[in-house]
């Protein structure tokens, strides 16, 4: 025999508790749900004989003293759009279905199950909210220059969101009630920009962004460190001056980290050249040089010097033009003043590079004007010489790095 409404609430009020068999379960935690989203309010029972008696059977979902959803014989709806399915209750599931929840819709809410004699009951919560989405933008900065860090948060609902940034556990910049925006749907973003000028003194700092949403238990903490860097400045100059040029010399300073990559190129083909060690700087930056010795030719050409730096979207390249020799040079056994003070602005392993280069330049055009059988065996000398230092091995650049000792022992031969 079925029940009236009126017998089913007071069956609910009344009825009592039992240890019997029935067994009703809900996943523990808040049911955290997008607004606009249709959720399920999952609610399972079980008999412990195994069967389910429909005429025993009574079902009830309520909010307070608000029924939203009851089954006895036939089910009733009594919230807009909201579904039960009555097979699945004969099969032990009471979910109930609440379509495009809104704020409205956050609540407490009480699946009851009645398997006469027995009655159990379990609730839920729903919260209609969603947790931010963090992004951390670039940690590339540039060093001593004005930069920014971008902290950004998406797909949170409400509105209310604040965030923190840290160094080394201490605040540098908030907290700070950002204004949302609108972004899909019904949900918000928004960003937080923390501005600096990196010092060397960051390098190895723990920099933190903390946002602070009520669809999380805590804060959302992003940790990172910065990633230093320094543009790369390059000179490029011709010893001597002009466009009939015996070197090329490519000066490249101020770029932090140390990897850098230097290439001489003419006509997109690598040429041979002399650099020097990479030199650390007293603002702790870096520097080094790279000198080219063009082949002699008789029409002119384009000689381009490219650097590669991690702190450089694209390759910075610097070109010189290089026009034919009209008048042959009139060999010396002295060492230019040009020279001389290309030896010394290189540094250890450029200058020494060049001042070898520029013998095997000399070699080059005393074996055209003719030498004594003396000169000759130190020209063989130094030739050999150029060639172990400039020949790279298999897989390596086209460039020379010399020894102070190379380049004396040469020096003091040719004077």
């Amino acid at each position: 025999m079925s029940l009236s409404f009126g017998s089913f609430v007071c069956l609910l009020v009344y009825l009592p508790f039992t240890q019997a068999a029935l067994t009703v379960t809900i996943p523990e935690g808040t049911i955290q749900a997008k607004p606009g989203s249709d959720v399920s309010l999952p609610c399972n029972f079980e008999e412990s004989s195994g069967h389910i008696y429909p005429k025993r059977l009574a079902v009830l979902w309520r909010v307070g003293t608000r029924i939203i959803a009851k089954y006895e014989d036939k089910l009733e709806i009594f919230h807009k759009g909201a579904k039960m399915s009555p097979e699945d209750l004969l099969r032990g599931n009471a979910s109930l279905l609440l379509p495009n929840v809104q704020d409205a819709d956050s609540n407490t809410y009480v699946c009851v199950v009645i398997h006469s004699p027995d009655r159990e009951q379990q609730s839920v919560e729903l919260k209609v909210e969603a947790p931010p989405l963090v992004k951390l933008g670039s940690t590339k900065v540039q060093l001593t220059k004005p930069s920014t860090l971008v902290c950004m948060a998406t797909g949170f609902y409400p509105g209310n969101i604040s965030m923190t940034w840290f160094r080394n556990d201490r605040i540098v910049q908030g907290p700070e009630q950002l204004p949302a925006q609108p972004s899909i749907g019904q949900l918000f973003r928004a960003e937080s920009i923390l501005e600096l000028i990196p010092e060397f003194s960051d390098a190895n700092a723990n920099f933190s962004c903390h946002i602070h949403h009520q669809a999380n238990e805590g804060p959302e903490v992003l940790n990172f460190q910065l990633q230093l860097q320094a543009r790369p400045i390059v000179q490029l100059i011709t010893r001597p001056q002009g466009e009939k040029f015996v070197a090329a010399e490519c000066k490249v300073s101020k770029f932090y980290p140390s990897q850098i990559h230097i290439q001489w190129l003419q006509n997109g083909v690598p040429q041979e050249y002399v650099k020097s060690e990479v030199h650390r700087m007293h603002n702790g930056m870096f520097s080094i040089n790279s000198v080219l010795f063009p082949q002699t030719s008789d029409v002119q050409l384009t000689y381009v010097c490219r650097v590669e730096h991690e702190a450089l979207e694209t390759p910075l390249e610097l070109s010189v033009l290089r026009k034919p020799e009209v008048t042959p040079i009139t060999p010396s056994t002295s060492v230019s003043p040009w020279l001389l003070g290309l030896v010394i602005g290189l540094g250890f392993g450029s200058a020494l590079g060049a001042g070898i280069m520029y013998c095997k330049y000399k070699v080059k055009k005393n074996s055209v004007t003719g030498t004594s059988n003396e000169k000759k065996a130190l020209q063989k000398t130094d030739e050999e010489k150029v060639l172990v230092s400039s020949n790279p091995k298999t897989g390596e650049t086209s460039s020379v790095l010399i020894t102070t000792e190379e380049f004396n022992d040469v020096q003091e031969q040719r004077l």
